[in-house]
């Protein structure tokens, strides 16, 4: 995980307490800031890495906010006006 001094010793003592980690970034950032799978797994073998991310992880997309508004946009220019309507019914 990223930090130095007292900061990494907080996360790896945290990290020694948890089985699964959850983030909702954006898909490139846990890699980023040093939460990604392969950041944590060092520390703790057996971590269960959860990142749920509106654009993916790995594609083009990934450095993009998913922000609802925005994914309610996109799905809306993708699929339509009708797509819209019976979504929200």
């Amino acid at each position: 995980m990223a930090g130095t001094g007292e900061d990494e010793h907080v996360e790896q003592r945290a990290l020694g307490l948890i089985s699964t980690f959850f983030n909702n970034l954006g898909g490139d950032l846990p890699e980023r800031l040093g939460h990604g799978y392969r950041s944590l797994c060092p520390m703790k073998r057996d971590i269960l890495c959860v990142h749920l991310s509106a654009c993916g992880r790995t594609n083009k997309r990934a450095d993009r906010a998913g922000c609802d508004h925005l994914m309610q946009i996109r799905v809306r220019m993708a699929f339509g006006r009708q797509y819209h309507r019976r979504a929200a019914l």
